[in-house]
């Protein structure tokens, strides 16, 4: 239990108590009843749960919301999910300052948290604590949130299997979470396995019968299967990603290929385009500028109800907010400057990322090969399907040690949108095809941690 003057990230252990003895004695809800879950810091929870949402940030401490919304974690606690606390998180899900100014998993609230792999490995953002935690066997399943890269990079960096589904936030569950752009967010779930992933994420979705029978035709292997490896220019590339990695994920696809998976190589043109993230930057800051903004004006026993309110905030709470020998708020700066989504700018930088990102990258490779799902390496592989608002999965493959750190690493397949079925099917048969997950061992971790250092 935390125990500062705050209220707990954790749910009340009592509370907690309760809730499992009552589910016991009940006929199990669902097939996910009695699982153990944590939720990111940026997911909203019930009140009465007793833990705040606060995006690692004491700019949040004390608040809640109490208006009427459709919860994600309240959805999953009606199937039987028991929500034991909230994990940590990269502070502002990553979009307060650039990369190198923040280390990932940091925030004021909960510190610093580190790999179960190896504390030396950057454990990845933003839903790092999400991902740690089920590495470390804290908790069954996790929940995070992502723009780009906040459940895929995490989990990729604790072998975990994981999606990002199509961006849905704001439909499904408007006001729900913590937002960063309503163009490219959504909830996704982390777990040791694909029957987890799918069970759990199909709860949330609706879809919980069609993600289940795409899990049991994955689970007979992979005759039918086409998938497109983008093995040329950035993807599968010792420039842009570690050699061990690159190798290890191609002996994999080697194996699939023996198992009857199709595997054919793929161009998209689009991409060169999309890899400055000159739209991505355009699109993302308008959007946070409003649909942040949006959020805190819901929030109640608070008078931050801005962008700006919270820049003021952070300048007057450097100390605290502020990673140590680190600083900034650059993009809480560059988007408050943001003119918004009302402009000329924005219309052309979304019309352009789009068209790049699907009609030139994800929808053209799917239609020129007859593919299912196009394969990248987790450690690279978010941005196309974020720009594009398409769904992601990853798999893990195995571990390498990269320049003396232990380091998972995983591959990512994605498609078009509303097609998580069809990701599903092939995380069943990967699963299927490699049971054997890396697991960290937990005896070479310190036997204690600094005190900053919790989940």
């Amino acid at each position: 239990m935390d125990t500062s003057n705050e209220s707990p990230k954790k749910a009340p252990l009592q509370s907690v108590r309760k809730i499992a003895a009552e589910l016991d004695k009940q006929h199990p809800k669902s097939a996910v009843h009695g699982m153990v879950m944590v939720a990111k810091d940026s997911l909203v929870t019930d009140p009465g749960l007793g833990m705040q949402t606060t995006a690692g940030s004491f700019a949040l401490a004390g608040v809640f919301r109490l208006l009427n919304i459709r919860l994600l974690p309240r959805l999953l606690r009606k199937a039987g999910v028991i929500v034991i606390g909230k994990s940590n998180l990269s502070v502002w899900s990553y979009f307060r300052a650039s990369f190198g100014d923040q280390p990932s998993g940091w925030s004021p609230r909960g510190g610093q948290t580190k790999s179960a792999f190896d504390p030396a490995l950057d454990p990845s953002g933003s839903s790092t604590g999400s991902a740690v935690a089920v590495s470390a066997g804290l908790a069954t399943l996790s929940l995070g949130d992502e723009t780009d890269g906040s459940i895929i990079s995490p989990a990729n960096r604790a072998a975990l299997y994981a999606i990002k589904p199509t961006p849905t936030v704001r439909k499904l569950v408007p006001g729900s979470a913590v937002p960063i752009s309503h163009n490219m967010d959504s909830v996704g779930v982390m777990a040791k396995g694909a029957w987890d992933v799918a069970a759990v994420q199909g709860i949330m979705d609706g879809r919980e019968a069609e993600y289940m029978a795409a899990i049991a035709q994955g689970q007979k292997g992979w005759k039918g299967i086409k998938i497109g490896l983008a093995k040329r220019g950035f993807y599968f590339n010792s420039t842009t990603v570690e050699k061990d990695i690159v190798d290890g994920c191609l002996e994999k696809i080697e194996k699939i290929k023996s198992l009857g998976a199709e595997v054919v190589e793929v161009e998209m043109p689009g991409v060169a385009m999309v890899d400055g993230w000159t739209d991505q930057w355009v699109i993302t800051h308008a959007d946070f500028k409003e649909d942040v903004g949006a959020y805190l004006r819901t929030l109640k026993n608070t008078t931050i109800r801005s962008l700006g309110d919270l820049i003021t905030y952070n300048n007057v709470h450097a100390v605290t907010e502020m990673p140590p020998g680190h600083c900034c708020q650059d993009i809480f700066l560059a988007s408050n400057a943001s003119a918004g989504s009302n402009t000329d700018e924005y219309r052309t930088a979304l019309n352009r990322a789009h068209y790049q990102s699907r009609d030139l990258g994800i929808d053209y490779a799917l239609k020129k090969y007859g593919i299912d799902a196009i394969m990248m390496p987790s450690e690279v592989a978010s941005t196309l399907p974020a720009i594009a608002g398409y769904p992601i999965i990853t798999a893990p493959v195995a571990v390498a040690e990269i320049k003396n750190v232990t380091q998972p690493f995983g591959l990512s397949f994605s498609t078009t949108a509303h097609k998580e079925d069809t990701l599903f099917r092939i995380m069943a048969a990967w699963e299927m095809s490699f049971p054997d997950r890396p697991k960290p061992d937990m005896k070479k971790l310190p036997k204690k941690q600094e005190k900053s250092a919790k989940l």
